[in-house]
């Protein structure tokens, strides 16, 4: 395979199917992928390199598929310069394992119970190794070659031969379309597997056959192969996919694309169904705070190919262990189909990233595809719309979208990108240079913004790049580049570092999803597309003159909780020091997912979110604590906060964030004000006195000494916050008669057009 090519991943609306009841296979309807079992937590490792042949690595990678597809208990290592290293997925993803290090022909052994028989393909006409594969986990098959045969069926193992294609096919072609004409009706049609039977005998080849699917290597470019493979893509359904690979990267993507379906870049993927049987939770990290819009150049990196599944599992894998990641904002590529294929190595990226490492998709979704050759707008919804699905689950906000290695987006593709994908920040697009386009859409619109190197190989190309791009630039307002490079020319961590420190004070660098808030901002979009919007007002705070919550000074509504009083007194009445607060109401998230708060503050401080003690900071000390739970957009939660002041500089901050949510300060839109009868407030309503009248029972005297001429409305509450009595006062004193009211415990709350206060008032 040319490592220069670029190569991606995708899938599409599934519908319900189960692999036979043995095999526990799983494809729930709508999942892009199938699932296979949990994989056994001890594995046999195996090597598949030079100490073995390449009849016996087609052999051994039948025999891992049959015995996976029950439950994955083989991992292979078939590494090269660009690997991982034979122990680095087991140990990270906390399996163990029994290593072979002689022959994986006693692993054969070992499960020979779980074979049938044999296929026994043809080397002289060698993609009858592919016809085989399509048929070996129906028949419970190896695949045999013709030097092998004698050992499989002598003992030890004794294998019958229950499929011989010795012989039986004259070209390539024919191989093919007896694949198409005999067994294809009879196959999943949801996806089809590309291998070239030469390069591709193990790797991704244990996958098809646990999968029986249909394994092919068609060019586009030869007259009968190309007819012939619009016969396999035209008879797939909606949401199909193509996995492994082509023998040219653009024809063969670009016809699978004017078909629908995208690429799933994975030919020499190893061990994807021990990956598939991994845990499916996926728990990306809070995204980070906007950085401030200043008249800068920003730039922002990203590593290129993470749509390639191989990549993700081999190369990417070992740059993560660079010493050099985490010192420069990069975004990584990846592929959102890992949340079937590959979720326990997602959920690891996610767990071990830095603040400066940003998992973003590769082109052009959730598979490799170019959107603009698709048939139609309409067509490309279903792939958009699954794409925003699995990149809600992957945590993922920036996709990079190709159309070749050169072209850009069309206007009608960005437009069902920005329809179809609410959540997304942005698009990349591969038109090195070109303007920024904004995707108008009846919710969100979406930018569109081309890199400044669409493919650099190393140091100098990306400062060149950059150079270029920040060209005529005069300081007056801000300029945006993005600086795409790619992996296999020794592209690591430390050439971002590297250029990072060549540039100047007038650059910044930052990760692709703060370059597009950063975007958006500059061109009053808002910064979080996709979610919920409140219509809230702040919460309600009580002040206590004392630190124990029990003398109650002063009630307000604060639009937010952010509060630096330092010395002086925090409102009207209270102490400027040993204070507390209480703020109360609720709070509406924009986005569904686990959201972390963050309470910073000079004391003790704590939050409840429904009910529940998220942050407990009882130390007398300056310093952010924080607690996470998991919220569903746009429904209210009960919050309740406190503070506790000492004597020194008193502050107190209340943020939070989510994987779709950048860390802020809770905004007032997002909080909703009660006191404790469940009455809204807006502001204080200070000098508020209600007392019996001496003279008459039953009648209460009102009296508001910074009574300003204006219409008030007051209301009498029970503890339900149940409206009981209502009455407009247009004087400083006044008078209401509750001699209709039993004996109890009720809220008495005033209102003007700004101001408000409630009081709770015991009439005996």
């Amino acid at each position: 395979m040319n490592l220069h090519c670029k190569i991606a991943a995708s899938f599409l609306l599934l519908s319900l199917f189960c692999f036979n009841v043995k095999s526990q296979i799983i494809w729930p309807e709508g999942q892009i992928l199938p699932t296979f079992p949990a994989s056994a937590q001890t594995q046999d490792l195996i090597y598949l390199q030079s100490n073995v042949t390449g009849e016996e690595k087609l052999l051994f990678a039948s025999m891992k598929g049959i015995v996976n597809l029950t439950q994955p208990r083989i991992f292979s290592y078939e590494g090269d310069a660009y690997a991982e290293g034979q122990y680095t997925w087991l140990n990270s993803l906390g399996v163990k394992y029994v290593e072979n290090t002689t022959t994986p022909w006693n692993i054969l052994g070992k499960y020979l119970s779980e074979f049938s028989g044999l296929i026994v393909y043809d080397t002289a006409q060698i993609h009858t190794a592919n016809l085989a594969s399509a048929l070996a986990k129906e028949k419970k098959a190896l695949l045999a070659g013709p030097s092998l045969v004698a050992r499989l069926t002598s003992p030890p193992f004794n294998l019958p031969i229950l499929e011989d294609f010795r012989g039986k096919f004259k070209s390539k072609l024919e191989v093919y379309q007896t694949l198409y004409d005999t067994y294809w009706p009879n196959l999943d049609h949801r996806l089809l597997i590309g291998l070239n039977p030469g390069p591709h005998k193990a790797s991704l080849r244990e996958y098809a056959v646990a999968l029986g699917v249909a394994v092919i290597w068609l060019d586009v470019k030869n007259s009968g192969e190309s007819a012939l493979l619009n016969k396999f893509l035209s008879s797939m359904p909606q949401g199909a996919n193509y996995m492994g690979w082509w023998p040219e990267e653009a024809p063969g993507v670009e016809r699978a694309s004017t078909y629908g379906i995208p690429t799933i870049a994975s030919d020499f993927c190893t061990n994807l169904t021990f990956h598939s049987g991994m845990p499916r939770t996926i728990e990306p990290k809070p995204m980070l705070a906007k950085p401030e819009l200043q008249n800068k150049i920003y730039v922002a990196f990203i590593l290129s190919d993470g749509d390639n599944l191989q990549y993700i599992e081999h190369l990417m894998r070992k740059l993560w262990n660079n010493s050099d990641r985490g010192s420069v904002p990069i975004g990584w590529t990846i592929s959102p189909a890992m949340v079937d294929a590959m979720p326990g190595a997602l959920n690891y990226y996610h767990k071990t990233s830095t603040d400066n490492d940003n998992l973003i998709s590769g082109p052009s979704g959730y598979g490799y595809a170019y959107p603009n050759k698709w048939n139609s707008y309409d067509n490309l919804i279903p792939f958009v719309s699954k794409t925003e699905e699995y990149n809600v689950r992957a945590g993922i906000r920036v996709i990079t979208v190709w159309n070749t290695i050169t072209g850009g987006i069309d206007y009608g593709v960005g437009r069902v990108f920005s329809t179809y994908s609410p959540t997304l920040l942005g698009l990349t697009a591969q038109n090195t240079g070109g303007a920024l386009s904004i995707y108008p859409s009846t919710g969100q619109s979406l930018p569109g913004m081309p890199l400044s190197c669409n493919y650099c190989d190393g140091e100098k190309t990306m400062k060149e790049h950059i150079t270029s791009a920040s060209s005529g630039w005069d300081g007056k307002s801000p300029r945006f580049l993005i600086i795409q490079a790619q992996p296999w020319t020794n592209v690591t961590p430390t050439t971002f570092k590297n250029v990072k420190n060549s540039l100047g004070s007038n650059y910044v660098v930052v990760r692709p999803d703060q370059i597009f808030q950063l975007i958006r901002e500059s061109k009053s979009l808002t910064i979080n597309p996709g979610g919920i919007e409140g219509d809230g007002t702040g919460l309600t705070g009580i002040y206590y003159s004392e630190k124990n919550f029990e003398t109650e000074a002063n009630t307000k509504i604060d639009t937010n909780i952010n509060f630096s009083w330092g010395k002086n007194s925090p409102a009207t009445g209270v102490n400027a020091n040993n204070f507390s607060v209480r703020w109360t109401g609720q709070v509406q998230p924009r986005y569904t997912g686990t959201y972390t708060f963050y309470i910073t503050s000079d004391n003790t401080s704590r939050l409840w979110i429904d009910d529940q003690l998220i942050i407990d900071k009882n130390v007398i000390s300056s310093g952010t604590y924080k607690g996470t739970i998991s919220l569903v957009a746009g429904k209210k939660y009960d919050i309740k906060t406190e503070y506790v002041s000492g004597v020194n500089l008193a502050s107190c901050k209340l943020e939070w964030a989510s994987p779709f949510q950048s860390r802020e300060v809770i905004p007032s839109s997002h909080l909703y004000a009660a006191s404790s009868s469940g009455i809204k407030d807006v502001n204080i309503f200070s000098d508020l006195n209600v007392f019996p009248d001496s003279s008459k029972n039953g009648i209460l005297n009102i009296e508001m000494n910074n009574y300003r001429n204006e219409d008030v409305n007051l209301t009498v509450y029970d503890t339900y916050g149940n409206a009981l009595l209502k009455n407009e006062i247009k004087a400083a004193k006044s008078q209401l008669d509750v001699s209709k009211l039993s004996k109890g415990i009720y809220m008495i709350s005033v209102r003007s057009n700004d101001c408000a206060k409630t009081i709770k008032h015991i009439i005996n």
